[in-house]
């Protein structure tokens, strides 16, 4: 006998659960259980016997099949968790890193800007000084230049002096 046979033993559709399996045989034992017919009528009897006889060998070929199904089905969930966990760590693992290394790029770009900003004043600072130097440089330029001019004059003053007195 095939699956199909026992389960319409059972009266229920081929697929059913093993707990529908289980509800079928208690209602088909209640319904068919030799001892709910009449001992006075042999024929009865013998045909509750049978059908008996089939109800118990549906439950116990179909039992042991929907168990291992059943077995199988919470292996396969089981497994099926252990996918969804795993693909969840990865996928948790994966924004961990994509946010450690969007920090890293943050703080890579915040000291760079930092060190652009210090070496940018430090450039000022030395343009500053450069400047102050030049300024200086020509002041004393301008002060030297002065005070040879004012020599020069003095001389040329003098020479102009001493030649009109020669003369």
């Amino acid at each position: 006998m095939d699956l199909r046979q026992h389960f319409q033993t059972l009266e229920i559709k081929p697929g059913a659960s093993l707990e529908e399996v289980r509800k079928a045989y208690r209602d088909q034992s209640l319904i068919w259980h030799p001892d709910r017919f009449p001992s006075n009528n042999p024929r009865l009897q013998k045909k509750a016997e049978d059908k008996m006889k089939e109800i118990n060998e549906a439950y116990d070929i179909l039992k042991p099949h929907l168990s291992k199904a059943t077995e199988s089905e919470s292996r396969g969930r089981a497994e099926e968790e252990d996918r969804r966990t795993a693909e969840e760590k990865a996928r948790k693992r994966a924004e961990e890193e994509k946010r450690a290394k969007k920090t890293a790029e943050e703080e890579a770009l915040r000291t760079a800007e930092e060190e652009y900003y210090k070496a940018e004043a430090e450039r000022k600072y030395h343009r500053a000084k450069e400047e102050k130097r030049a300024k200086k440089r020509a002041e004393e330029e301008a002060r030297k230049r002065a005070e040879v001019e004012s020599e020069i004059r003095t001389i040329i003053k003098s020479y102009k002096t001493d030649e009109e007195q020669r003369l």
